[in-house]
């Protein structure tokens, strides 16, 4: 793309065109800034360069307010609460493994430690202890750092944090249900989407779960060349009138199309027998100027 990004319009002043008819000078030739963005010397390169300015910045408004209504996924770990998970397990396994109450009273003997005598119940708690220390400090690790932010990307006004313990862990768990709610039944505003495009230069509407601080990629320059502001990008197109047709008197000759005209004429005798009565073929032709028509018999343009 020539001194310009890759995939960006160029932000640069139109091209002198001595000739507008000289596909060799100009927006189109080898040294012209936008001349690489098309291979076809029909292409006024500044003009297109143009569409891509103007195209590129609506393009941007598209995804900066798609990338503001979709929101940003929440934690499934905080939507089915795996914490409350641990709690039931804690509850539930500790008494299969090292709280079983089977051997209250009872030790083991340890013979490869100068038989040192362990009790075998290690407590109601000693699961939940294991659990907090291997998984609920990594979880709240985890969910602290990737979803700190209330659910629904930081919009619906509640959030799931993990407990710090299994102890602490709640005993319901209807995250999901009022998430899908809210999900549903959450409008969207409408202002940015009507805004102007000029609006979003200083204005990022992408503000949650936290704002985007890089900006946005229009910028008045671009908005310039898009807009063609004082002409200063895109010169005027000079066009072929072909006046010396359409001022003709009384008829210019006729212009052919390429187009063959057939003619076929039929018609029935008393016995019902169709009879093909003109079968004929002609060059079809226009006529440039008001108030002319083509006659086909004698090839020329006459007045009505």
């Amino acid at each position: 793309m020539a001194q310009c990004i890759p995939g960006l319009p160029c932000v640069i002043g139109k091209t002198a065109n001595p000739t507008p008819f000289d596909p060799s000078d100009g927006p189109n030739a080898g040294s012209a800034p936008n001349a690489q963005k098309t291979d076809s010397a029909a292409c006024d390169a500044d003009f297109m360069n143009q569409i891509y300015a103007k195209s590129f910045v609506e393009a941007q408004r598209e995804i900066m307010m798609n990338q503001t209504i979709i929101r940003k996924p929440d934690s499934v770990l905080e939507y089915t609460c795996f914490d409350q998970i641990l709690r039931d397990t804690a509850e539930i396994a500790g008494p299969i493994f090292s709280e079983s109450p089977r051997f209250t009273g009872a030790t083991v003997t340890n013979p490869d430690a100068d038989d040192i005598e362990y009790t075998a119940n290690l407590g109601d708690t000693n699961l939940d202890t294991a659990l907090d220390t291997l998984v609920v400090a990594s979880l709240n690790s985890y969910v602290g750092s990737n979803f700190s932010h209330d659910f629904i990307g930081g919009t619906a006004g509640i959030n799931n944090s993990i407990a710090a313990n299994v102890a602490g862990a709640q005993t319901t768990c209807g995250m999901m249900e009022d998430i899908f709610f809210l999900a549903r039944c959450n409008d969207f505003g409408l202002d940015d989407m009507f805004q102007k495009l000029d609006y979003f230069i200083a204005n990022d509407p992408r503000q949650l779960p936290a704002a985007c601080n890089g900006g946005t990629q229009i910028t008045q320059e671009l908005l310039d060349v898009a807009n063609n502001k004082n002409f200063a990008y895109v010169n005027f197109d000079q066009t072929k009138t072909f006046l010396e047709f359409a001022n003709a008197t009384p008829c210019a000759p006729p212009i052919q199309t390429g187009i063959t005209t057939f003619q076929v004429r039929l018609n029935v005798d008393l016995m019902g027998n169709v009879n093909r009565v003109v079968d004929d073929s002609y060059p079809d032709a226009v006529c440039a100027n008001p108030g002319c028509y083509f006659d086909a018999g004698s090839g020329t343009c006459k007045t009505n």
